[in-house]
């Protein structure tokens, strides 16, 4: 029996899941992610399925990462050079390329070609081996980007191949990145990607390693942000094609987990919930590329609204008086508590003090640094002060007021506060009960009595006395609060809203929020008695608004179950939460297949005759149907290698190709003219693996 391994690590957990050739699970297992050292989860969660069956049976390893994501969203900037070949400095303000450069250094050498491929500029390899060698040794990897070089890629090679002589470093190149036409963010796509190579190859050679201990021969995948597989080894040098693998692995397993041919998919972890639109059993994919740590990339991605709204988010207090989730992640209180038994009794005496203090029910979790120091003299001395286990923030600034050392501490991944959750609340309320829900319960008393004086509106609709609130009204306060959010979040992906560029649909998603929110307070009846609920809300509902979802809801997340089924009445919709939605990701992983896409544009060039933009550079032919036949034969040939190098099986690569012809026309003077012509073939397989006993 053939199995596949399916591993992704997440902010909160690492899943990993064995799948037999019917796409059955056959074996599931989660373990807490380390941060700092994404391998220790990982192996945890890998080897406690392995152990279940016969390591030999495993044949192919999928994995799916939140390692590239993060990197971009928090910043982390291993140090690249760029070299731009026929740009000009005024260039680096276009596409935040200036911006996302930061202090790395820039080389700028002539060169690039014309939109026809042709070369405008010899290409000046002495400047960049006089800047290049000087660099060399401060610099972790490279990235090139030619002007046109996806019309003719000729100089970003020849750089390529110069830099890589001289030390060795990877070498990221734009054209192999985005066949599109900008640039500007093809460079940025090239920088991103190139800082992201050390970090990808540190955690695939661990994986790897970790897998050959175990006996464990098959192939290892990684998934791209579309959903698809690409070898581990091509993975090392285009990590920024796995941005968003983990939200685009959740949408592959709604398919799998569901048989759904349509619907929104919700998958909530323990930072984010990723929403994305699954049509005609097939993602929603960005044509503007994906968009990440906001940075515009050209990277190929499923449409994603990442919200900050998971199980471990922070709560606060809007200008309103209503629940705010996120974006800050927390560690729980029962998570917390379950490691460090003295939690209950620092919340205890807090608790009996009879009054409320700033910090009651707030603890900092020191995490590993991976060799890092603070910035500071300042935060280094905090951070000694701060236990792995956890120390209370109250005890933390006894003597000191270092309230912004502490964020900057924060905001550099040295130390995570621990409060009140909507995790907590789950433990309050009896939905979830892994941790230990007694800490549970003193955060929510001890998060509502801080607030009591801060006209909180949803103590008023959940609280029978809302001066001394229940742990349990508390903990369904912010279950509400989660719902409604997620349910906002929903509409507004559905609609393709950007509440963050647009100010009109950031209008649109307030008049959402109200609606739903109106929606909320009638089905709930949160009253039970005469007063009424005086909310924004009220106001719209006289309007006899409504909104309804028609598509299903579908679930995914180890807390989907708790959270889904209630947005979805707030749409007017169904909810499907699938078996094994807890493990979803890791189940996507392993279920994607492998697909590698090739294109080649064909140009007028005066009369009949045309110009194909080759890669070995551009080819003139009398007439566009000759140069179709043979372009066609050309790019179907560069396609299913692509998937070859990709890691598809070789059995059947060659009849998984199709080819495709868009012709782009004008009509002037009663004749149609031919603007270009794109000859697109794309390579579709199952990932080539490892059979027991073979060879």
């Amino acid at each position: 029996m053939t199995l596949s391994l399916g591993i992704d690590t997440g902010g909160t957990c690492t899943d990993a899941v064995l799948l037999n050739h019917q796409q059955e699970v056959v074996a599931s297992a989660k373990a807490l992610t380390t941060h700092g050292a994404l391998i220790e989860g990982l192996a945890e969660a890998a080897i406690a399925v392995i152990a279940q069956v016969d390591a030999r049976d495993v044949g192919l390893v999928c994995l799916s990462t939140t390692l590239a994501t993060n990197a971009v969203v928090e910043g982390q900037r291993r140090p690249v050079g760029l070299v731009l070949v026929g740009f000009s400095e005024h260039w680096l303000e276009r596409a935040q390329l200036r911006e996302a450069l930061g202090s790395d250094p820039v080389v700028f050498i002539a060169g690039g070609h014309a939109a026809d491929g042709t070369e405008t500029h010899a290409l000046d390899l002495d400047a960049l081996v006089t800047q290049a060698t000087r660099l060399n040794d401060a610099v972790e990897a490279w990235a090139v980007s030619s002007v046109f070089a996806v019309r003719n890629p000729d100089h970003e090679m020849r750089v390529a191949q110069c830099l890589s002589s001289l030390g060795g470093r990877p070498v990221s190149q734009g054209h192999r990145l985005s066949a599109g036409l900008d640039a500007p963010r093809r460079a940025l796509t090239a920088l991103l990607n190139a800082r992201l190579i050390p970090s990808l190859v540190e955690l695939l050679d661990a994986a790897e390693h970790m897998l050959d201990q175990h006996g464990i021969e098959a192939p290892v995948m990684v998934v791209k942000g579309d959903g698809t597989l690409i070898s581990s080894q091509l993975a090392r040098e285009l990590p920024v094609e796995t941005v968003l693998s983990g939200p685009a692995a959740s949408v592959v397993a709604s398919g799998v987990l569901c048989q759904a041919d349509s619907g929104v998919v919700v998958d909530i972890g323990g930072t984010t919930s990723d929403i994305a639109v699954l049509e005609k059993g097939l993602p929603r994919l960005d044509p503007r590329g994906a968009r990440v740590g906001g940075w515009r990339t050209m990277v190929q991605a499923v449409e994603i609204a990442s919200t900050g709204l998971g199980g471990d988010s922070q709560l606060r207090l809007s200008a309103e008086g209503e629940i705010a989730i996120g974006p800050r992640r927390a560690v729980p209180l029962a998570l917390l508590a379950s490691q460090n038994a003295q939690v209950l009794e620092i919340m205890e005496n807090q608790l009996q003090r009879g009054w409320s203090q700033s910090h009651d029910g707030v603890f900092v979790v020191a995490l590993p640094t991976a060799g890092r120091q603070p910035r500071s003299a300042h935060q280094r001395e905090l951070l000694a002060c701060i236990s792995p286990q956890g120390s209370a923030l109250e005890r933390v600034f006894e003597e000191r007021t270092e309230a912004l050392s502490l964020a900057r501490l924060e905001a550099d991944g040295f130390v995570r506060r621990a409060c009140f959750t909507p995790s907590d609340a789950s433990h309050v309320l009896g939905m979830q009960d892994n941790w230990n829900a007694a800490a549970s319960r003193l955060g929510a008393r001890l998060w509502a009595r801080s607030l009591v004086g801060d006209k909180a509106s949803f103590l008023l609709r959940h609280a029978v006395d809302p001066l001394d609130p229940t742990a349990e009204e508390v903990a369904r306060a912010v279950i509400h609060a989660v719902e409604h959010a997620t349910a906002v979040a929903v509409a507004a992906q559905v609609l393709d809203l950007e509440p963050d560029e647009s100010r009109r649909d950031l209008e649109r998603a307030r008049w959402l929020d109200d609606v739903i929110r109106q929606r909320q307070i009638e089905v709930l009846d949160w009253t039970g008695r005469d007063r009424p609920v005086r909310t924004k809300a009220a106001r719209v509902g006289m309007l006899s608004l409504h909104t309804r979802l028609s598509i299903p809801l579908i679930g995914l997340g180890a807390s989907a179950g708790l959270y889904h089924p209630g947005a979805a009445a707030l749409l007017d919709t169904t909810c499907e939460v699938p078996a094994y939605a807890g493990v979803a990701n890791a189940v996507g992983a392993v279920s994607g297949v492998v697909q590698q896409q090739r294109q080649i544009v064909v140009q007028p060039a005066g009369g009949k005759r045309v110009t194909a933009l080759l890669p070995g550079g551009p080819k003139s032919y009398s007439t566009l149907e000759l140069a179709a036949t043979e372009v066609e034969l050309l790019v179907r040939e560069m396609a299913r290698q692509a998937a070859v190098d990709a890691g598809v099986d070789t059995e059947h690569a060659d009849a998984l190709v199709r080819c495709e012809r868009r012709d782009t026309t004008v009509e002037q003077d009663g004749q149609t003219l031919l603007v270009e012509s794109q000859i697109i073939a794309t390579a579709t397989g199952r990932p080539v693996r490892h059979s027991h006993g073979a060879g």
